[in-house]
């Protein structure tokens, strides 16, 4: 089959898909609806009803675009904006020029139309446990959006270990964290989004919305939420980023600072290791038995670190 025929056919599947599925994705219309989303986020930030951010899109150089489609990043792209529950899409706006910023694309979006026309149907303001003071439910953005009654950002700057303002960013990132666990799933499904998609900005939109809409689509079905989900990355599990990074970009950063956090596993390896000799050359058992020398010494090695005379023999000089 050409190139060309398949240029033709992609789009006409992808807006048949967009027309079955157009019911996947969709803001909630009653208060009942936005309660069951907020339970998704109960555990880490109370009242929170979504997570919102932006993705760049990133294509060949549009025809006669000019810089038009020019971002900060030095490719071309759209903005992929996004509200996300704990597991879903449940808004998306596809196609604004990337020049913009996130909070430049979420005023002019329909669901920033309905919160300032208060027709989301939101819950009332309710207290937060232990509180007598009414609290609006809210979505949870970075430093982009403008702070408003229904939206919520991170404080700026760099606070003090330990203070009100560092603890209320850690739980605000750590809720907010869904909205790019989804994208990074949808991303590493549809291998469109690796490199620079060669198509016009309209067709673009239109396969993204196509992808979205089949990602909530096999998310709700447990049977191809299993096959959907690229192991090694859920909610409660991250991983880093494949592939070589430009020095300073923010997923080199997430790579440095994920491999520096879960070098504590290495090292626990490495003293038990040194310390249980059995471990050094293949164990010439069934592995029933195996099993159980292991487990064994991993008991040893949590009994022994605990206690502050024992963890000074135990441990070896340099480990940590």
């Amino acid at each position: 089959m050409s190139p060309q025929i398949i240029s033709e056919i992609i789009p006409e599947v992808c807006l048949d898909l967009c027309q079955a599925l157009k019911d996947e994705i969709r803001i909630p219309s009653c208060p009942e609806e936005w309660l069951c989303i907020e339970k998704g986020f109960a555990r880490k930030f109370p009242r929170a009803i979504g997570s919102i951010d932006g993705k760049h899109i990133v294509l060949d150089c549009p025809f006669n675009s000019g810089s038009e489609y020019y971002n900060y990043k030095r490719t071309y792209s759209i903005v992929l904006l996004a509200l996300v529950d704990s597991q879903y899409f449940i808004f998306a706006d596809i196609g604004c020029q990337c020049r913009i910023s996130d909070g430049g694309v979420f005023t002019n979006t329909l669901l920033w139309n309905k919160i300032c026309t208060n027709s989301l149907n939101l819950p009332p303001p309710h207290p937060l446990p232990g509180s007598n003071i009414d609290v609006p439910h809210i979505f949870l953005g970075d430093g982009a959006f403008a702070l408003s009654e229904h939206l919520m950002k991170p404080y700026p700057g760099q606070h003090n270990i330990g203070s009100e303002k560092r603890e209320f960013n850690k739980r605000l990132s750590s809720a907010r964290v869904v909205v790019e666990n989804t994208f990074g799933m949808m991303t590493a499904r549809f291998k469109v989004f690796r490199k620079p998609i060669p198509l016009q900005p309209e067709k673009a939109t239109l396969i993204t919305m196509t992808c979205i809409l089949l990602h909530n689509f096999l998310r709700r079905s447990s049977t191809s939420s299993c096959i959907y989900t690229p192991p090694g990355l859920a909610e409660n599990l991250m991983k880093p980023f494949p592939g070589l990074h430009t020095k300073g970009s923010m997923k080199r950063v997430y790579n440095y600072r994920l491999c520096r956090a879960r070098r504590v596993v290495e090292n626990v390896f490495g003293i038990s290791s040194a310390v249980f000799r059995v471990l050094r050359k293949p164990l010439l058992l069934e592995p029933g038995k195996a099993e159980l020398i292991v487990m064994t010494i991993a008991y040893l090695h949590n009994f022994l670190r605990r206690s502050c005379n024992s963890c000074n023999v135990y441990t070896q000089a340099g480990d940590g």
